[in-house]
């Protein structure tokens, strides 16, 4: 069997698309923040911050909040067959050039 070399990786770093605003879900309790997009009209922000501060009990702050939900509903799994040798695919190389041009951009 040929020994693999580990291949070279491109470091893509994902990036939010706009400039983000931390909103206190509960007003002068910096623990409870969340992220939303600055660049909504004012109204339309307003009224995703007053939906979010009402709904703000169903965030789960600590992993106690997370207590008696199905693990099945939080969990990710691979469906993988163990019976099957895993396959090392070629590089495609126009995935690195299409990041490069990106970058470039």
């Amino acid at each position: 069997m040929p020994r693999l070399e580990p291949k070279e990786e491109a470091h893509v770093t994902v990036q939010p698309v706009e400039e983000l605003l931390t909103v206190e879900l509960v007003p002068g309790d910096p623990s409870k923040i969340t992220k939303i997009g600055s660049k909504m009209k004012e109204d339309v922000r307003d009224q995703v911050v007053n939906c979010l501060r009402k709904n703000k009990d169903i965030f789960a702050w600590t992993p106690q909040d997370l207590e008696g939900i199905d693990p099945g509903v939080i969990t990710h799994h691979l469906n993988l067959d163990p019976a099957i040798r895993p396959v090392n695919r070629k590089s495609d190389t126009s995935d690195l050039r299409k990041i490069k041009s990106s970058k470039e951009r």
